[in-house]
Parts: structure tokens; sequence; C-alpha cells
């Protein structure tokens, strides 16, 4: 399965504007693939190392974007995201040896167009490696309708005090088909003993509903003893094709994710972050000033087991 050559690359360079890329990321995206070819010709491999081979391993993340909002009534200036576009997150992820297994689920809004709906979509893939290069194709269902997201935004908002959101379910529902493909290299002690680097290209097509992409990745990650490990990851997001109700709020662009990871108890780990989401059209709650960023905020908190070494793209990626 090679979904590239679903891709029309005449329109994806007028997508990407190269005008707006950020050089410095794909000078080092570039020099990064240029490494895996001498990679591929030693002797030993690095794809036997934490980050790919794991019997069992799990997760499972809650996202928000307004984790370190204040709530207090009537007072302006204390909302961090719009809490717009995706106001609510959940990811879990399920490792079995190479078998990777995702499912995740959004609830979308928009203030400025007045509609919500739900997102839910499951995929699968396997991994395989080449010459040193991990590759992973990927197949999965996502489905649009009305999944419940609608009670578990306002139930929150209750609790917080923040005024309910009634926006009518889009009329615009369904099941859609999801394709996959991911290519990445990885180098374990790159600087340092105790560190990781990883380098990718990934793409999805969405047959509805979401805009398919394109992404470069850069990854890197340090560990500081046993029980403490920390992770820079930048991707540069490319939209080849527009979804209605969906591209209205997202545009391409960089999105940037720093992720710290601690060991609670033997293979348990406690998981926060935050990763900032390239948008538009995006507002918030009226006693608030405008929403008049680019870019969104997205916290995670979660729990994992045995996903020492595993990159946020794996499990964060959405």
């Amino acid at each position: 399965m090679n979904i590239l050559f679903l891709i029309d690359f005449k329109n994806i360079f007028k997508t990407m504007n190269p005008m707006k890329c950020s050089p410095f990321f794909l000078i080092v995206f570039i020099f990064s693939c240029t490494k895996v070819s001498f990679a591929g010709q030693q002797e030993t491999t690095n794809y036997t190392n934490e980050t790919t081979k794991k019997d069992v391993a799990f997760s499972f993340a809650l996202l928000n974007d307004n984790y370190i909002a204040t709530w207090q009534k009537d007072v302006k200036g204390n909302y961090f995201g719009a809490d717009d576009f995706l106001t609510v997150s959940i990811l879990g992820r399920y490792y079995a040896a190479d078998w990777r297994f995702a499912f995740t689920y959004q609830a979308i809004t928009s203030r400025k167009f007045n509609f919500r709906y739900d997102l839910l979509s499951m995929l699968t893939s396997k991994l395989y490696w080449v010459s040193g290069l991990q590759l992973q194709p990927q197949i999965g269902l996502i489905i649009k309708g009305d999944i419940g997201g609608k009670n578990l935004q306002n139930g929150y908002h209750s609790i917080t005090s923040l005024q309910t959101l009634d926006y009518p379910y889009s009329v615009d529902k369904g099941a859609a088909f999801v394709f996959g493909f991911a290519a990445r290299w990885e180098q374990k002690a790159f600087f340092f003993g105790n560190d990781n680097f990883l380098a990718g290209f990934y793409t999805q097509f969405f047959t509805d509903f979401v805009p398919s992409r394109i992404e470069p990745v850069l990854a890197y990650q340090l560990h500081f003893g046993k029980y403490v490990q920390s992770e820079i990851l930048v991707k540069e997001r490319f939209y080849v094709t527009k979804q209605n109700q969906y591209s209205e709020m997202v545009r391409s662009g960089l999105i940037p994710a720093v992720g710290l990871k601690i060991k609670t108890y033997k293979k348990l780990y406690f998981d926060v972050g935050i990763a900032f989401f390239p948008t538009k059209n995006l507002q918030n709650d009226v006693r608030y000033p405008p929403y008049q960023r680019k870019f969104l905020p997205q916290f995670w908190l979660a729990f994992s087991w045995n996903t020492k070494s595993i990159s946020l793209v794996d499990y964060i990626d959405y």
C-alpha cells in the first residue's frame, strides 16, 4: 500500500507555499534524510532498540486547550485557549509487538460558523524494516456525527461555571476510510548516550470529513536517569485537500510539541505536554477578549504502560 501515488504533487507545492515554510526545518529534515542512506549500510541496525520493539504497551491521553485557565467568572484575560475547534480529545494507543492499534475521539465546535460534530477514528498498522528504515502502512475508519461530545463539553462547562454551548450538530455525518503511510529513521545515542533522534515522513489520506495531509517530522528525546524523559517534536503539516466544516478552521503550518514522561511505578508512566496547532477562524467565550492567536494550544495528560522511548509522534499524533 503506497498512498503517495494518490497525491497530486502539483497541488501540494501550491498548498505548501515554500515562502511561508520554515527554511531551517526543511534543511534539517533533508540533512536527516540524507543520513538514512549511510545508516542503511552499517552492519548493525538501529531498529532493535526500545523505540520500536515492544511486547505490549498502551497509552491513554486526555487533551484540552484550557488546563491552566483560572475560569474566574466575569474576569477577562485568563482564558488561554479558544475552547473552539478541538474542544476535547481522547486518545488511546495499544502496541502488540509490531502491530499498532489506535483510537482517537474528538469533540469539534465552531463558534463562528455555529455547528458542532464529533469524530471517532479507529486505525491499525504494522511495522516493517527495510535497510534501517521503519515503514508503517496504516488503514482505518473515521466516523462523523453525534457521539456525545455536546454532553461531555457542557458537563465540564457546568462544573467550571462557563457558558454552555448549544450549537446544533452538523447534518453532514457518516463514515469514511483512512489510509496512511509512514517512513522514519531513528538513531540512539545521537549526541549523548541516553538520547534518541527521529526523522520521519508521515502522510494520511481521508476519503471524507478530514483534509488529507503530509508531514515531515523531527523529534529528539533525552533521558534523565531512570525516571524522567523529555522530548521536543516539530513537524510541518501540509494539507493537500479540503473538507467542508474542517478546512475552515485549520491551515498548513508548523506544529511544535514538548512532552515530559515520568516513571511512577515499574513500567507505568505519567505524561504531560503541550502542542500548538495552526488554526484560523476561532473564537472564544464572549466574556474574554477576542481570540487573535494563530495557534491553538493542546495540553495533554496521559497514563501509559511500557512506553519508554516511544515518541510523541506515535501516541499524541492526531
